[in-house]
């Protein structure tokens, strides 16, 4: 393996810095500033009877069809239960 110079590590030290330097560059959430302007991050607009069926209570009937619209196979979480787990629970 190669480090940024391109100079061959063969020390298992070396070695595993090198992954954990690459990993946390690759990981590491860019430090960006934002702008006081945010209207590029919603360009449209929600119009007020939208916003009214937004702020209306969940009814059961909803949270059952929905649920029951998913493949059973499918995993909600990383818990690993999927779908089928909660539609029969």
């Amino acid at each position: 393996m190669k480090n940024e110079t391109r100079s061959q590590i063969t020390e298992k030290r070396d070695l595993g810095l090198l992954i954990v330097r690459f990993y946390q560059d690759l990981l590491a959430a860019p430090s960006t500033q934002f702008a006081d302007d945010t209207s590029n991050f919603f360009p449209t607009t929600i119009f007020d009877d939208v916003v009214l069926g937004l702020k209306d209570d969940v009814l059961d009937d909803e949270i059952q069809t929905s649920l029951f619209s998913i493949s059973n196979n499918k995993a909600p979480s990383p818990n690993g239960f999927t779908f089928l787990f909660f539609k029969r629970s």
